[in-house]
This record gives C-alpha cells, structure tokens and sequence, in this order.
C-alpha cells in the first residue's frame, strides 16, 4: 500500500514537472473593473457592435483603456487603483470612438486613430485636432501603426513616412541619410543595419527600428546577417504559415512583440517576441484576449471583457 501511494505521488510530481515544461507562460488575474457608467468603472454591451474598448496602452506605468461607449479615457496605475479619466465634452463619442490603438506623448497627449479619423487630445480633454480619414491622405494608410517621436506622431504609407505637426498638417518626412549606429555588437551587422537603413524610409526613434509592418521587419531582420543561433521555430513564423498584423511594442532591451496568428486560423492567436537582430526569442499561445499592453520591463497585460466584469491579466517576463 505504502509502495503504491509513493508511485501515485510520484506520478503526480511528474505530471506537474512536465506540464510546467509544455506551457511554462501562464496569465496571473491581477484584478476585475467593474462594468458600468461611473467615472472609474469601463462599459461593456454585449448587443453593442464593436462591444466596448478596442485599445489599451501601458505608458509611464499607467494603464490607459478607450472606454468607448462611455466616450472617456480612463487611466489607472499598476495596481489598477483608479487616475483620472478624460472626456472631450458633449462630442466626446467623435473623438473617442473606438480607436486601434492609442498612444500617449511626454507631454501627457493621447493619440487615438481608428478606420475614419486620427486625433490627439490633451490631458484635460482639449482637442489638439482631428483629422478625417477620407479627406487627407490617410485615407491610404493600410497599416493602422503609428509611432510618437519627439511628440509628434509618425505613420507610413505606401512605403513612404509621414508626420503630423502641431498645426494638425501631414507632412512628408524627408529622411536623413543615417552615418552610423550603435546598436549592434557584430561591426558586420552595423553595416549591414546602415546599408538597409539608407536605402529604405524608416523610421528610428532612440536607434530602434520601428517597422511599418511585420513584413518590413523581416526584410530588416534577414539584411542583419545575425550570427546567432537560429532555433527550428523561427524558421516557422514566416509570412506564408503566420500572419503577424501588430507590432504590441519594444521593451527596454528593445525586443520587439508582435501578435498575430496561422493563416487560415484566425482565432489561433499567437504572441511573438524577437531580439533587437531579428532572432526569435519565444511564442506562444494568446488564451486571453485581443487587448494587449506591454510594459517597459517586458510584462504583458490583457484586458478581457464580459457582462460580469473587465478581467485584467498579466504575464510576468521570464525570457
């Protein structure tokens, strides 16, 4: 008898062990925001097309959510203990309507851009400006990813880099040639990363490289000629299997995370993280949610949406 529990205990130990192997990343609940109306609570409506907030943003440790249908931003910190939130008066539902994404500038501006229109609102809710998405060249804009530079917001079309002044006009980037980077430790990579540099519109923020999409990012990774070692799975996450349709962010030792997800399986989502040469450093599988933020330190969070409550999770970095 005594022989058989050991085995059976021994069996139970294993099992863990091994399912501590095969899904080491696991999502920690860090708290649960009320769903409703007040200033400090999010608003979800099932028959509500889209259903609620489309973009979460981690800026200074705060944690930045578009509460559309309230027609408010909402800030807390880290510890999810309610800020501040932000309304841009009686036309607030224009201005905040249900963004792609949202950015915040160091002078504490929020950038919002969704399919019609882009607009920057200060903190106190003023209205920076607003551009409608079908009378500028936006319009042509495939890729919705924007960068804040300097505290201007930068964006790519047609392979060509455009900003937005103060005054609220598009401007055309005229790119300087770049003469040297120090990003790299292998001299050969930084030649390789100048040469691609100035021969293609790209946009540099603090010497990182900040893509105009997923597959710019792979003709970037490829012309670094990186002497790392490659693993199995980084030869799978190429363009024809997987489809990685958002840079999430850049982490402080500038890797880069991207979502995406297998072609032809579009609810099988997947998180992917690469070094600053391009090498695949880990993926995963997304059980939680469409809305990620990233924090500086490489944390993930996810806020997960229902009638009972806005669910927000993080995974701690471990790679």
């Amino acid at each position: 008898m005594i022989k058989k529990i050991f085995i059976l205990l021994l069996l139970h130990i294993s099992l863990n062990i091994f399912s501590q192997q095969i899904d080491p990343i696991q999502a920690k609940l860090c708290t649960i925001i009320n769903n409703g109306t007040n200033e400090n609570e999010l608003l979800y409506d099932k028959d509500a097309r889209p259903m609620g907030h489309t973009a979460v943003r981690i800026y200074n440790d705060n944690f930045i959510i578009a509460d559309s249908l309230n027609s408010k931003i909402v800030v807390y910190n880290l510890n999810f203990q309610f800020l501040f939130a932000i309304k841009t008066g009686n036309d607030s539902a224009e201005y905040i309507f249900f963004p792609d994404d949202i950015k915040v500038d160091n002078e504490n501006n929020f950038y919002l851009n969704n399919v019609d229109s882009f607009t920057k609102i200060s903190k106190n809710g003023e209205k920076k400006y607003f551009l409608n998405r079908k009378n500028t060249i936006l319009k042509k804009q495939n890729y919705k990813n924007f960068y804040i530079v300097n505290n201007k917001a930068y964006f790519y079309i047609e392979d060509k880099l455009y900003f937005i002044s103060d005054e609220g006009e598009i401007k055309e980037n005229i790119k300087n040639k770049i003469r040297g980077l120090a990003i790299f430790s292998d001299l050969e990579q930084n030649q390789s990363a100048i040469d691609f540099f100035n021969n293609n519109t790209i946009l540099l923020e603090n010497n990182i490289f900040l893509p105009m999409n997923y597959d710019q990012f792979v003709k970037f990774k490829n012309n670094l000629k990186s002497t790392g070692k490659r693993s199995s799975e980084i030869e799978e996450i190429t363009p024809l299997k997987y489809y990685l349709n958002k840079l999430i962010g850049i982490d402080k030792d500038n890797n880069y995370y991207w979502s995406g997800y297998k072609r032809g399986q579009e609810m099988n989502r997947f998180i992917y993280i690469f070094s600053k040469e391009g090498n695949l450093i880990t993926y995963f599988k997304n059980e939680y949610s469409f809305q990620i933020a990233l924090r500086e330190n490489g944390d993930i969070y996810f806020l997960k949406s229902t009638e009972e409550g806005h669910f927000i999770y993080k995974i701690t970095r471990s790679w």
